[in-house]
């Protein structure tokens, strides 16, 4: 005989077990977010390692939750640095202008912080590369390039001599030109305006300020013709000069020897007053031999009319 209150509780703890697993099938209930429970049963280096791997395979919002759910207690502090740079990684390398934004200070308070960690001048180099990746086109506002030329150079200022110090020269190079580009591209501008002043200014700050800049062809074609549309030949030769001479195959080369042909508005008043010159001495000429004519006609005349004078 089945002892009646035995019976009771199986059926009751069935008929629950089966409601539950009707209600989560049906989605009659909430699910609980799960995300990370397992890492509760793991250390500190374990969780730590688990989100520099998610990193690893470009899992970067998995890196993150990773790195947010670490709790850094006395016993792991050595960790702490390193959990602050991943988490910078893992948002940098979403590489969008948000993430980039959001970087940065994670960068800067890792400086701020552990100025003499080892990673420390990649953290300075990071921020730096933040600001210049946000920076889309030379054509546009280059505040953010100075801004990360101040970082980058913070860089080579604080650890001479590192490989982040010869990265960050590279950085700074790069972003030297994109300044000296932008300066260039005002200069086309005042250009097709005909305003030759500007643009000669701009160019000639391009020439001063970027010496490193990589199409030197191109300046000295800009500035040549710049100086030659301004009625300076003899300046504005010396530069296409200096193209012809430096870059022959250069596609700006062929327009230059055109230039070079090119009279100035100064020559061209010359030949026109040389012309008006030579055109006076011509009539000057004609008017003379026709009063010598006509005083031989009036010679010829009077001779005839005395010899007439004289018959008589």
């Amino acid at each position: 005989m089945l002892n009646t209150g035995m019976t009771y509780r199986v059926v009751a703890l069935s008929f629950a077990a089966v409601l539950l697993a009707t209600l989560a099938g049906c989605g009659g209930g909430k699910k609980k977010d799960t995300a990370g429970a397992e890492d509760q049963f793991l250390t500190t280096e374990e969780v730590y390692a688990k989100g520099r791997e998610h990193l690893a395979n470009d899992e970067l919002r998995k890196a993150r939750q990773t790195f947010e759910r670490i709790n850094l207690t006395e016993d792991a502090r050595e960790l702490e640095p390193m959990v602050r740079l991943s988490m910078a990684d893992a948002t940098f390398y979403a590489g969008d202008n948000l993430s980039l934004i959001d970087a940065r200070p994670l960068y800067d308070d890792f400086v701020i912080l552990y100025g003499d960690h080892e990673r420390a001048p990649y953290a300075k180099l990071q921020a730096g590369v933040c600001l210049l990746e946000q920076v889309n086109h030379p054509s546009r506002d280059q505040s953010m390039t100075y801004e990360s030329i101040k970082d980058l150079n913070g860089v080579i200022q604080r650890y001479p001599g590192s490989d982040y110090a010869k990265v960050a020269q590279i950085k700074v190079d790069y972003a030297q030109n994109n300044l000296a580009e932008h300066e260039f591209l005002i200069g086309k501008f005042y250009m097709k305006k005909k305003a030759y002043f500007p643009a000669e200014k701009r160019f000639r700050n391009v020439l001063l300020k970027y010496p490193a800049y990589p199409e030197r062809d191109k300046l000295y074609f800009a500035l040549g013709k710049t100086l030659v549309l301004a009625d300076n030949m003899e300046e504005g030769r010396i530069y296409l000069g200096k193209l012809i001479e430096g870059w022959p195959d250069s596609a700006y080369t062929k327009e230059a020897n055109k230039l070079l042909r090119k009279e100035s508005v100064a020559d061209i008043r010359k030949k026109v007053e040389r012309r008006k010159q030579q055109e006076q001495a011509r009539t000057e000429k004609r008017i003379k031999h026709a009063e010598e004519r006509m005083n031989k006609a009036r010679k010829k005349a009077a001779k005839r009319k005395a010899a007439e004078a004289k018959k008589e």
